[in-house]
């Protein structure tokens, strides 16, 4: 690999790191403190650690054990990702989904807005802009978004949306 392509890959892995806190920003300061999930692979993650507090009477204080979750569920996955995407593309799911954990345990849970509707909104396009820079960096988040690049490139009339 020459200098230039590993500066390139370097940049697009560090926007993958600045996208994945955006996403954390965008769930633990709008969709958490409304009590509202994310969809996929994270809202499993999310009613786990609602199950694990609620009902299990697990207290993790401010700490968000779902990035933990999810961390630990997306080990399949990475192999998933390293069997059939590419070493490549492996290096860097791997890195984005050990930033988004580490920011979604870092980035503390608060409540920002009162609104839900302007909660959901708000995260909504905060996390769904921090997932499309990961996926235009040729990267994932983990979770559907494998699945989903793996089936754009089994078919050219997928895409990750669609998935």
């Amino acid at each position: 690999m020459s200098r230039e392509n590993m500066v390139y890959e370097g940049k697009r892995t560090l926007a993958c790191i600045v996208a994945s806190l955006m996403y954390a920003i965008g769930v633990n300061l709008f969709v958490v403190p409304a009590q509202l999930y994310s969809g996929g692979l994270m809202g499993i993650c999310q009613v786990i650690r609602t199950l694990l507090v609620e009902y299990l009477h697990m207290n993790f204080h401010s700490f968000d054990i779902a990035g933990i979750i999810y961390y630990i569920i997306n080990v399949p996955i990475f192999i998933i990702a390293f069997t059939r995407m590419g070493r490549k593309f492996f290096a860097k799911t791997l890195v984005t989904v050990t930033a988004m954990t580490v920011f979604l345990s870092v980035v503390p849970i608060v409540q920002v807005v009162d609104d839900t509707v302007a909660a959901c909104v708000v995260g909504g396009i905060v996390s769904g802009a921090g997932i499309g820079i990961i996926l235009r960096m040729a990267s994932s988040g983990g979770g559907l978004d494998v699945v989903g690049v793996l089936l754009t490139k089994w078919r050219r009339d997928f895409s990750v949306g669609k998935v």
